[in-house]
């Protein structure tokens, strides 16, 4: 009798499609459920002088989804290099680039 052994690769190539998938809609709701306002822009969309003391927050309209992308708002701010304000109904929390 010949036992059929699993195939390794199929396994890894399914487990990776299915973390890359997973991740891309992570992301994508990061960026489509929160509405992104950066106040060092003016109305023409061009910064203004006061560009390093803005305020940049990302507003979701449930405080779970404030806490669902903490890891999201921390790899912006890393990302971006400023603070990222995620605010909901009750709810801020201040993603630092520095921790």
């Amino acid at each position: 009798m010949t036992r059929k052994t699993p195939n390794c690769k199929r396994t890894v190539c399914a487990t990776v499609l299915a973390v890359l998938v997973l991740v891309g809609v992570y992301v994508g709701s990061y960026f489509l459920l929160g509405e992104y306002n950066d106040s060092s822009l003016n109305t023409t969309g061009y910064p203004t002088l006061l560009a390093i003391d803005s305020v940049r927050t990302r507003t979701f309209e449930h405080d779970e989804l404030v806490v669902l992308f903490r890891p999201a708002g921390w790899v912006e701010a890393n990302l971006r290099g400023w603070p990222i304000h995620l605010e909901g109904p009750e709810s801020v929390h201040v993603c630092d680039p520095d921790w």
